[in-house]
């Protein structure tokens, strides 16, 4: 018998007004609510069972205890089993919901509930009072203090908390033309107070606050807007500057494109001055005598850029007491300190070119290292961080990646604790999150990762006295998002010191020196692969597009935990999908499924968001970062699902996952939504991570996505073995085509060269 029940949906809410009590859950999508009458009061209800709303996902950023809804949609009553206890809850599955202002006896429960020191006494003292609001809106302290029961304390949060008007009004701007109010929150605090007058004046801002362009475009013509208004030229050449960005990761557009393409999109004439009108618009900036930005790109370069020449010119020992060693070290004292580290951790001599690496990387406050496999990058950063141990044991050290495997990675090869980015701005981001210290040692690993996002992001929680070392292979594939960090770095005035010179012991691996031809831009074929893969060199070539035996030479390979298949593609006979399904059937399909309580359908296997069902023991891949202290892991991470819940008594355990370090979590229910098949990624993916023997697919239709980076990231992911599987025309193919980096275009490296030039001037 299913642990889930569901009835008939009997009754259809049109229009409930409801109010949100205290249990809100799965970050918003359900919620606890009471049904009100006109006056406020909450309706008395004959069923004894708690009544659910399940919004939509378009507005959860809303949904908080003590908010006021209209809800439209079917109510069934449903049941589970916790803990060995059948419950029953009705459930309203909202098809479109409403916020309102509360007012009245919802005001009070709504003050009650999101204001500290407000009780039951004091919220309706409040709301009795007629002049409540205008107080509020007028800041008015003095009146607020007089009601009996405030306090310092309570009014400054009544007065940060207030459900202003301006909210409200632009809420119902929004609900007008169809938007979902959970973005209002947004578009307030980009805009301020006088959001509503600039949509009314110019609904293309809509365009950079998450609102379709097919959408605004409604929503103009209704207001009256035509295709020559320049508000509408504006908005079109803002949309198409933004996919393009979007589409090809560069940060910028120039004029030609940005005509071509917004007349593809209108398919109407477009004037050639579009991009100038954008910026008299406020939707765009122009960077140069034919190039155009979005705000947004702008923005973030630019803040990025003055962030790192800030770091780079920071006077020595300033910005905090911890800073003061750095007046005391030139470079003998940083030789000095190498010496020693070498004579006490090191059985070999660094090369020249290594030794550089390290004295400039503890001398600049921000550098970059690139190197190829081979190059003792990992050996660099020990040595300098032992350099650092002897001149600065105090200064505090944070070790971050963009991907959860090369966090891992960095942990192991220092010693130290390392972390994603993403969880190092969770940690410290947000009310109540402590704050990094007012100077530190940052290191990133893997940062030819590091798109603009991120990096913008970091520089915004990092203090004014930091010192960063940026530590990447410039021939690895670009960041999944926009913007170029490490590359730009590269091109710019910061510090960088290249590694060329390959370690002695790896210049015999065959993987080693295909590797290298690939760096060269040099065409050599690996030799084909004999029939047993042991007797085949260490880099091998099979041209065939069959992925059964492809999935044959995986098992000799030692299948699960020993090989992985990378990717180029989703799609095809050798792509992610068809090679993870061809895998798992290979291995056998007799197992156990993943099971989950679906709160309207009941027990059921899971199926994931590609459509794959799991198993056990099958290899499995997070999908997206996830912060629960039970099962923290990230995006990228690997695990086997070790053992699977035959019988589902608790709707929070629904399986155990043993991950690539030894770690044992329960797949819980968010979790679950996470995970995919792990025998084959794309290549994207594998960045960061490294397993014995990689088998690389090379299918015909990703002959137009191939390049370069994208091979040569590929075969540097194995430390023992690589296949090439598939169409060798495919290798020259991403030869000819030269490294991704040098397809993007941004403007990061000209905007620090830009302010490096001003700093140096000053």
């Amino acid at each position: 018998m299913n642990n889930v029940a569901k009835s008939e949906a009997r009754v259809y809410h049109v229009g409930t007004p409801v109010q949100v009590g205290k249990r809100v859950r799965n970050g918003g999508r359900y919620a606890a609510v009471s049904v009100i009458n006109r006056n406020g009061s909450i309706r008395s209800s004959p069923s004894p069972y708690p009544l659910i709303v399940r919004f939509p996902d378009t507005d959860i950023e809303l949904v908080a205890p003590g908010t006021v809804w209209l809800v439209d949609g079917p109510e069934f009553i449903t049941s589970y089993v916790h803990n060995g206890d059948r419950r029953y809850e009705r459930t309203i599955t909202a098809t479109t919901v409403t916020f309102v202002k509360p007012t009245g006896q919802t005001l009070a429960r709504w003050l009650k509930e999101n204001i500290a020191g407000i009780g039951d006494i004091l919220s309706n003292r409040l709301v009795r009072n007629k002049h409540l609001a205008k107080w509020v809106e007028k800041r008015d302290r003095e009146s607020l203090l007089a009601i009996h029961g405030m306090s310092d304390s309570t009014v400054d949060a009544l007065l940060e908390n207030w459900p202003s008007s301006e909210l409200f009004r632009v809420i119902a701007f929004l609900d007008e033309h169809g938007i979902p109010a959970g973005i209002s929150k947004s578009i307030l605090k980009a805009l301020g107070e006088d959001a509503l007058p600039l949509l009314q004046g110019n609904p293309f801002m809509l365009l950079g606050l998450g609102v379709s362009f097919k959408k605004v475009d409604v929503i103009a013509a209704r207001m009256g807007f035509t295709i020559d208004d320049p508000e509408y030229i504006g908005g079109v050449a803002a949309h198409v500057a933004f996919v393009h960005s979007e589409e090809t990761g560069s940060t910028v557009i120039d004029v030609a494109t940005l005509h071509r393409r917004a007349e593809l999109l209108t398919q109407c004439s477009m004037p050639k001055d579009l991009g100038d009108i954008s910026v008299g618009q406020k939707l765009m900036v122009k960077c140069g005598k034919a190039v155009y930005q979005s705000y947004g790109c702008a923005l973030m370069e630019h803040e990025v850029a003055d962030f790192l020449v800030k770091a780079l010119f920071r006077s020595p020992g300033s910005g905090a007491g911890q800073a003061r060693w750095e007046t005391q070290i030139d470079r003998r004292t940083v030789e000095e300190a190498l010496q020693q580290y070498e004579a006490h951790f090191l059985d070999f001599q660094l090369l020249p070119e290594q030794r550089e690496a390290v004295i400039g990387a503890v001398l600049a406050p921000v550098c970059g290292i690139s190197g190829g496999a081979g190059t003792g990058k990992t050996t660099i950063l020990r040595a300098v961080l032992g350099c650092y141990e002897s001149l600065a044991s105090e200064l505090p050290s944070y070790q971050v990646a963009v991907a959860g495997r090369a966090a891992q990675r960095i942990a192991e090869s220092t010693g130290k604790p390392a972390q994603t980015i993403a969880k190092l701005i969770a940690e410290h981001t947000g009310e109540g999150k402590p704050e990094l210290p007012d100077y530190l040692l940052l290191i990133v690993d893997e940062s030819s990762m590091l798109d603009l996002l991120s990096m913008y992001r970091l520089v915004r929680l990092l203090p004014y006295a930091v010192r960063i070392i940026f530590v990447g292979d410039s021939m690895q594939i670009l960041p999944v998002g926009k913007g170029l960090v490490f590359h730009a770095l590269q091109s710019s005035s910061v510090p960088f010191f290249e590694l060329k010179q390959v370690m002695r012991q790896d210049e015999q691996s065959g993987i080693h020196r295909f590797a290298t031809d690939l760096r060269n831009s040099f065409v050599k074929l690996p030799p084909a692969a004999v029939s047993r893969l042991v007797d085949s060199a260490d880099c091998s070539l099979v041209e065939s597009n069959d992925p059964d035996q492809l999935a044959e030479l995986w098992l000799q390979a030692g299948g699960i935990g020993a090989g992985i298949v990378l990717c180029p593609v989703r799609s095809g006979p050798l792509g992610v999908d068809n090679i993870n399904v061809t895998l798992q059937r290979k291995v056998g399909l007799e197992r156990a499924q993943l099971l989950y309580q679906d709160r309207e359908r009941g027990c059921l296997p899971w199926i994931t968001s590609d459509g794959m069902q799991l198993l056990k023991g099958d290899p499995v891949l997070v999908t997206q970062n996830n912060y629960d202290d039970d099962a923290d892991v990230r995006n990228g991470d690997l695990g086997i699902l070790e053992d699977v819940a035959d019988v589902l008594t608790d709707t929070e355990r629904f399986g155990v996952i043993r991950m690539g370090d030894g770690r044992k979590i329960d797949v819980n229910l968010d979790l679950l939504g996470k995970l995919s098949l792990g025998y084959a990624v794309t290549i994207h993916k594998s960045q960061g991570s490294q397993w014995p023997t990689c088998f690389i697919a090379l299918p015909r239709n990703a002959s137009r996505m191939i390049d370069l980076s994208l091979l040569y990231t590929a075969v540097t992911r194995a430390l023992k073995r690589v296949v090439l599987f598939g169409e060798p025309r495919l290798i020259e193919i991403g030869i000819a085509r030269g490294p991704a980096s040098l397809e993007r275009a941004t403007t990061l490296a000209l905007r620090i060269r830009h302010l490096t030039n001003l700093a140096e001037n000053c």
